[in-house]
């Protein structure tokens, strides 16, 4: 069983939701996931075995506590299994990499995930004010888009891929779980769970 974190940040919670099906289907593959939201707090990434990171795109950048968790723990992710999701309206094109999104954010993190992924968000129109509502409206035509109405809230994720996504991260740590068997490493383990059960809000 592996240690994963699942650190996100989202606006109006698509992103989240995102987030806690990858965590949930994580759990499902046997592994003990926490779920930090980058608005809180962030814990540090040693105290885990893998790292799942994501973020939405507003206005054509990633969340800035997330671009900087990357860059301030860019070293600590690279010593580990580590991955990207992003989540843009831009991603409604199912363009592998939807506005360079993906290459700006790694270009200056200096961070490689060993998979990424960009997923498409949703419209909330009802939580949005006037003119977010206006702009969010123009960038989805723009993309193709049909959601017009904006007296209700749309939704385009494809929760297939993200099940599909969390598959693959869960496949990708399967060689890390024989090595746990290893008495230091789960002696290891064990401090590393004590100390996250300390720290991390209840």
């Amino acid at each position: 069983m592996s240690c994963i974190l699942v650190a996100y940040a989202s606006t109006h919670g698509q992103t989240r939701k995102i987030a806690e099906l990858i965590a949930a289907q994580l759990r499902l593959a046997g592994h003990e996931v926490d779920l930090a939201d980058a608005a809180v707090e962030l814990p540090p990434v040693e105290d885990y075995d893998a790292v799942v990171v994501g973020s939405r795109v507003q206005f054509g950048a990633h969340a800035r506590p997330i671009v900087d968790y990357i860059r301030d723990n860019r070293d600590e992710l690279a010593a580990i299994p580590s991955y990207f999701f992003s989540v843009s309206m831009s991603a409604v094109s199912a363009a592998a990499d939807p506005e360079g999104y993906l290459e700006k954010l790694f270009t200056i993190t200096g961070w490689r995930p060993r998979a990424a992924i960009a997923f498409a968000g949703g419209l909330p129109y009802r939580s949005y004010n006037f003119l977010l509502r206006f702009v969010m409206k123009r960038i989805n035509r723009h993309h193709g888009g049909d959601a017009a109405d904006t007296s209700r809230d749309h939704e385009y994720t494809d929760w297939s891929a993200v099940g599909r996504f969390a598959a693959d991260i869960a496949r990708d740590l399967a060689p890390l779980e024989a090595d746990e068997q290893r008495p230091d490493i789960a002696a290891d383990n064990a401090i590393r769970h004590a100390r996250r059960t300390i720290a991390l809000p209840r």
